[in-house]
């Protein structure tokens, strides 16, 4: 079996993204929408007035 090297395994993520445009950020490194929407929610419920939203 052959080894992934670091660059090879980091390819992987990124699949899904999250922005919010109250604070300018970016998360992007997340495999699954699911996983993505879920941590736009919890900033969205963390930081009031913010409307974060998850997009792949």
């Amino acid at each position: 079996m052959n080894k992934v090297n670091v660059t090879e395994a980091q390819t992987v993520n990124g699949g899904a993204r999250w922005y919010c445009p109250e604070c300018d950020y970016l998360s992007y490194k997340h495999t699954f929408l699911s996983t993505a929407s879920d941590t736009a929610v919890a900033h969205r419920n963390k930081y009031k007035g913010h409307h974060p939203y998850a997009y792949s």
